[in-house]
């Protein structure tokens, strides 16, 4: 049961922060105030929509609410985060249908409930509430029909460290004056504040950016404390310890899924194929606690490439201009070429030692020239998996330096699948097996081929990883099929086969540019597909392009200069 309090006066003075409330004085805000409901939800409860909470406009006043429906395997899937700030039934306000979805505190959290009643009387003198709430249905709507992810930008995040972790308070200490470096205001508690009122965390939230609660898994009572009042929780780890087996984690309130991993300056041990986000921090590389400090802040950038065949070599290109501009991305990942050259960068390869190693596998040697009898494609695509062998290795995806993912299109289950975990070069050699073309890859069981069929832009994908905006590099072109002059002769066969398989990713594609911050797309349409002989052209095009974008829009410049600092 949820418990209610009476604190109008604290409540009125909290409702200032909701835009939808603007315009209404502080005595309405105080009248509004003795209307409602003020109550508080255990982390993990589900808000039962009956009572108070029925036909209510909702105010998050402190903590997260989870928004979410049923999904085509009747489980839960969720569709949005709604942090302290945001509202939350303004449909079931406006109309007598059902409730479509299920709210669950995300975390400990504090709600007012304004029932209908009361919202008709107080719109009716303050009419501006209308307005101000059918904007925000309006904004709703056009981020939904735009397939926008919408993001709650979490304020709260847990440190729960393993045991007997040494170096623990210097990495914590590190971390919070990485953050204010970068203009992020931030505090953290740990167990000698586990006495504390909820007023103080509350106050603490509200005052910073960005609040961290640290917990050494040893100290059982305080941990379940931080996971309820965070957003957010990581573990905090070393190679060592990670790539050891780990005892059953304890009856917590969520997983630790997303680990920090504290290793030396060569990198981490090669760790399982788990779940969640991995970041290694390793020993003298400031620039793996920037980039932790902006995923932390929701600052985080992402870049996403699109595949293209030859006209990929394109990416090279653009990745010149923008690190030549200071900008290094935060997580990166792609589809079918486009996955080729990000798992580069998540290597942490140079572009020029990109160029060598892709000019050597595409220009100097054609990876698509082992013609087959066709049962399954024309060509063998033993010079693709070779090549593919020959630069990565046995590397896996979970132990790349950077976030990465690379898109396949799952034909046993007829969706696009993400990797981010598993062996890099099996994953690449199935986001480029074009169908027709290259042969499939089986992949646990699972029939898998080019990302480009379903998800040829994969900026959905991103937007999880990367909170603080997504760059989509497009250099898909114009992939449409055309005749010969005078309309003499058909395309060839490989022209069809890669028209047909990528065609149906067009709404997507369009979807995914709507979708993203940034888009860069050089004008690479006169190259064919294959024309590996294009390589040059394609990079210089890429480079050309970027450049007049960053000297003619500064506000580019400016998203790459903060994401540099």
């Amino acid at each position: 049961m949820s418990v209610q309090r009476d604190a109008p006066g604290l409540v009125g003075s909290q409702l200032r922060r909701f835009s939808v409330l603007d315009g209404v004085a502080d005595t309405g805000l105080r009248a509004i105030a003795r209307m409602g409901h003020h109550f508080c939800l255990p982390g993990g409860r589900i808000m039962l929509r009956e009572g108070c909470s029925d036909r209510a406009l909702l105010f998050v006043l402190n903590g997260a609410i989870s928004v979410e429906v049923e999904d085509a395997h009747g489980g839960s899937e969720r569709v949005a985060l709604v942090g302290a700030g945001g509202t939350l039934g303004e449909m079931s306000l406006m109309t007598d249908e059902p409730h479509s979805t299920r709210l669950v505190a995300h975390r400990d959290s504090e709600i007012f409930a304004l029932p209908r009643a009361a919202f008709e009387r107080v719109s009716k003198s303050h009419p501006a509430l209308l307005r101000n709430l059918t904007l925000l249905l309006i904004e709703r709507l056009r981020r939904t029909t735009r397939r926008v992810a919408i993001h709650h930008a979490g304020r709260t995040v847990a440190l729960v460290i393993d045991h007997h972790l040494a170096g623990a308070e210097a990495f914590v200490a590190n971390l919070l004056e990485t953050l204010a470096r970068q203009g992020v205001t931030a505090s953290a508690f740990t167990s000698a504040d586990a006495g504390r009122s909820a007023d103080d965390f509350h106050n603490a939230e509200n005052g910073n950016d960005l609040v961290l609660y640290v917990a050494r898994r040893e100290e059982a009572t305080w941990t379940r404390q931080a996971l309820r009042q965070a957003d957010s929780a990581l573990r905090v780890t070393t190679a060592q310890a990670e790539a050891m087996e780990q005892p059953a984690e304890p009856d917590w309130a969520r997983p630790l899924s997303d680990r920090i991993v504290l290793c030396p300056r060569a990198g981490a041990l090669p760790c399982p194929a788990l779940q969640g986000m991995r970041h290694q921090v390793r020993e003298g590389l400031t620039s793996d606690l920037i980039r932790l400090a902006r995923h932390l802040s929701g600052r985080a950038i992402g870049v996403v490439l699109s595949g293209g065949g030859a006209r990929g070599f394109a990416h090279l290109g653009v990745l010149k201009a923008l690190g030549e501009a200071g900008f290094v991305p935060d997580a990166i990942g792609g589809t079918s070429m486009g996955a080729i050259i990000s798992a580069g960068v998540a290597c942490e390869w140079s572009v020029d030692e990109q160029a060598a190693r892709m000019r050597e596998a595409f220009v100097t040697s054609n990876p698509i020239s082992d013609f087959t009898v066709p049962t399954v494609a024309f060509f063998a695509g033993r010079k693709v998996r070779r090549l593919l062998n020959a630069n990565f290795g046995e590397k896996q995806i979970q132990d790349l330096p950077l976030p990465y993912f690379c898109i396949t299109s799952d034909l046993t289950l007829g969706r696009d699948s993400a990797h981010r975990t598993g062996l890099l070069a099996e994953r690449l050699t199935a986001t480029v097996a074009l169908p027709g073309v290259l042969p499939p890859v089986v992949i646990d069981g699972h029939v898998h081929v080019d990302g480009g069929v379903m998800n040829n832009l994969p900026v959905d994908h991103m937007a999880r990883m990367a909170p603080g905006g997504v760059v989509a590099i497009d250099v898909s072109g114009d992939t449409s099929l055309h005749p010969s002059p005078g309309g003499l002769s058909a395309p060839g066969i490989l022209a069809i086969l890669i028209r047909t398989g990528t065609v149906g990713n067009e709404w997507q594609r369009r979807d995914a540019r709507r979708a993203a911050q940034i888009v860069i797309d050089p004008p690479v349409k006169g190259i064919r597909f294959t024309e590996w002989s294009a390589f040059d052209r394609a990079i210089a095009l890429g480079y050309e392009t970027t450049l007049r974008r960053l000297d003619l829009e500064p506000d580019l410049m400016r998203t790459l200069r903060a994401n540099a600092a």
